[in-house]
């Protein structure tokens, strides 16, 4: 808050009052340069506290996307088995040689960290931050948020899966079990769906944060 006093003594003539007026007016001026200056640190302060968190919470997930990846291709490799190992049971029309065959889908899940992003909206950082990086920052986030999509329904994909193995493994007859092998092919083709989107989503995210890392250098 500014406050302007009255002058204290009485104000002899015009003279008097200009310079009483170019008095307040400086000081006016001078208050609301520090004023400005204290702002403009305190913006500068929220937008570099901001952008580290973003930069830093990028390189976890980065690391988090990159050990994923390497899941995502195991488990890729494990539905192919699924799918050939089905495949073989249904043709083999309940033939009592191929009953000790299992299936076995595994997976792994891991969403990513975005609390940097919401804390920095919340503060208004991003109002003080040149478009062109707000908008990087709000391209990587929007992807972060189909690679949570697409694991959430991955997850729900290999429930169903989960479902399908109690009933597969829990020693049914042959012919029961290429009866259903075609429940599971369904299954084991739905995750690879999945995957594959997930992969997808995971590279591009890998891209956008080795860019980012490599613009900051």
């Amino acid at each position: 808050m500014l406050d302007v006093h009255a002058p204290h003594g009485r104000v002899h003539g015009f003279r008097d009052f200009l310079l009483h007026l170019f008095t307040i007016t400086i000081g006016l001026l001078i208050a609301l340069g520090l004023e400005g200056c204290v702002e403009w640190r305190h913006h500068r302060h929220l937008v570099a506290e901001a952008r580290e968190n973003l930069r830093s919470e990028f390189r976890d997930n980065q690391k988090a996307i990159a050990d994923e990846l390497n899941s995502i291709h195991r488990e890729q490799a494990q539905a192919r088995d699924d799918i050939r190992t089905l495949t073989t049971l249904k043709n083999a029309k309940g033939d009592a040689n191929n009953k000790g065959m299992t299936v076995a889908f595994t997976f792994s899940s891991d969403k990513l960290q975005h609390a940097s992003w919401d804390t920095s909206r919340e503060t208004g950082a991003f109002a003080y931050m040149p478009y062109g990086e707000v908008k990087t920052y709000a391209e990587i986030v929007d992807l972060q948020s189909q690679w949570d999509l697409h694991q959430e329904q991955l997850i729900g994909q290999y429930a169903r899966a989960i479902a399908y193995m109690y009933r597969f493994n829990d020693n049914p007859s042959a012919k029961d079990i290429a009866a259903s092998a075609d429940e599971g092919i369904r299954i084991a083709l739905d995750i690879q769906g999945e995957l594959l989107l997930c992969e997808d989503i995971g590279k591009a995210l890998d891209k956008e944060y080795a860019g980012l890392e490599k613009g900051s250098s």
